[in-house]
C-alpha cells in the first residue's frame, strides 16, 4: 500500500504587503460581520421585549374580563412570561449565529438539564399547578405552614410569597405547601376564641361562670350565635380552670382576644374572685450562723469492734473540742463587734439646732 503524497509546501512571506493586506481585509470582514450580527440580535431583543409586554397586557386583560381567580391569573402570567422570554433568548442566540442546531435542540437541552439537575424546580412547578387546582389557599388569605404564619401575597411558578404580621416578606417553595400540613386561618367567616381562666379553689363557681359569660357577651364584637360556652374544664394544682369560648368574625379575632383577657381580669377583680399565681414560702430559723452539728447524737452500731470504737471515740472527742472552740471564737467575735458599735454610737454627738 503506497503512502500518501506529501502536501505541497507553501511559502508565505509575512513581510510582504500582500500578506498584510489579506489579513487586514479578512479581519475587517469578520469584525463587520460580528458587529452586524450583534446589532441584529439587539434589534431582535428590543422588538421581542416590546412584543412580550404587549402579549402580557392582553393576557392580563383577558383574564380580568373573564374574572379569573387572582392566584390563577398571577401563576399563568408568570408561566407565559417565562415561556416568551425563553423563545426570545433562543432567537437572540440564533441571530448571533452561535453553533446551535435549532430551537428544538435548545428546548430539548433545557428540558434535559432541568430534569436532571433542577428537579426540585420542576417539582415546585407541578406543586404550584396543584395548589391552583385544589385551592387550599388563595391570595389574600392568612395561612400557617412550615412554621410561618402570614398573608399570602402571590403564588408563582416555584415559590409562594407570604407577608408576616410583623411585615416580613417570606418565600416558601410550593412543594411542601402542596404535600404537607397547612392551616388556612382566614378561610371561614367566623372563628372561635379559646381561653382558659383559672380561679381560686374557694371561689363561687356559679358566680365565676356568670361573671365570665357576662364579660364576653358585653363585648360588641362577640357574636350572639353560636352562644358563648363557659364550663369548668379542670381541677388544677392550684386553681379551678374554666374554658371560655366566644365566637367572633375572623378579622376581629386577635383584637377581641386581647380585649376579653383585659375585661375578664377586671370583672373577676370587681367580683372579688381571686386568680391564683405562683407563691414561694421562705422559712427563717433562729440560731447562730455556722453552728457546728451536735456530735452527741451520733451512735455506734453493735457490730463495731473495740479498736474501732476507741478510734471513733477519739475522733468524736476531737470534733467536740473543735466545735466548742469554734463556738467560743464566734461568741467572742460577736461581743467585740457589739462593743465597737456601742463606742461608735457614743462618739457621735447630736447636731445642735441653728
Amino acid at each position: 500500500m503506497s503512502s500518501p503524497a506529501p502536501a505541497p509546501e507553501m511559502d508565505v512571506d509575512v513581510f510582504s504587503d500582500t500578506f498584510w493586506k489579506t489579513v487586514s481585509s479578512s479581519f475587517a470582514q469578520t469584525a463587520q460581520d460580528v458587529v452586524f450580527r450583534l446589532v441584529y440580535a439587539l434589534i431582535i431583543l428590543i422588538i421581542g421585549y416590546i412584543i412580550i409586554r404587549i402579549v402580557l397586557f392582553f393576557v392580563d386583560r383577558a383574564m380580568r374580563l373573564r374574572k379569573w381567580d387572582v392566584s390563577l391569573a398571577k401563576f399563568f402570567h408568570s408561566a407565559i412570561k417565562g415561556i416568551l422570554w425563553l423563545l426570545l433568548i433562543t432567537a437572540v442566540i440564533e441571530a448571533v449565529n452561535l453553533e446551535i442546531v435549532s430551537l428544538a435542540g435548545i428546548v430539548a437541552a433545557l428540558g434535559l438539564a432541568i430534569g436532571l439537575t433542577v428537579g426540585g424546580l420542576m417539582s415546585n412547578f407541578v406543586a404550584g399547578v396543584v395548589l391552583l387546582m385544589r385551592k387550599p389557599f388563595v391570595v389574600g388569605e392568612l395561612i400557617d405552614a412550615q412554621g410561618v404564619m402570614g398573608k399570602v401575597t402571590s403564588i408563582d411558578m416555584f415559590m409562594t410569597t407570604v407577608l408576616s404580621p410583623d411585615n416580613k416578606v417570606i418565600t416558601i417553595p410550593n412543594l411542601p405547601l402542596a404535600t404537607e400540613e397547612l392551616t388556612n386561618i382566614s378561610r371561614e367567616e367566623n372563628r372561635r376564641i379559646d381561653l382558659v381562666i383559672g380561679v381560686a379553689y374557694d371561689a363561687d363557681l356559679a358566680l365565676t361562670k356568670k361573671v365570665l359569660k357576662r364579660a364576653c357577651t358585653r363585648h360588641t364584637k362577640v357574636l350572639p350565635e353560636p352562644a358563648v360556652n363557659v364550663q369548668v374544664s379542670e381541677l388544677g394544682d392550684s386553681s379551678v380552670n374554666f374554658i371560655v369560648r366566644p365566637w367572633v368574625k375572623t378579622p376581629d379575632y386577635f383584637d377581641t382576644k386581647c380585649d376579653l383577657l383585659r375585661d375578664i381580669k377586671n370583672a373577676l377583680d370587681k367580683a372579688k374572685i381571686g386568680i391564683p399565681f405562683p407563691n414561694m414560702d421562705v422559712h427563717l430559723f433562729e440560731g447562730e450562723a455556722g453552728e457546728p452539728a451536735n456530735f452527741d447524737d451520733l451512735s455506734l452500731s453493735s457490730t463495731t469492734s473495740e479498736d474501732e470504737a476507741e478510734v471513733v471515740d477519739d475522733s468524736l472527742a476531737k470534733n467536740r473540742s473543735l466545735s466548742e472552740g469554734l463556738r467560743k471564737r464566734a461568741s467572742n467575735t460577736t461581743k467585740k463587734f457589739k462593743g465597737m458599735v456601742k463606742k461608735v454610737s457614743r462618739s457621735k454627738k447630736p447636731d445642735t439646732p441653728q
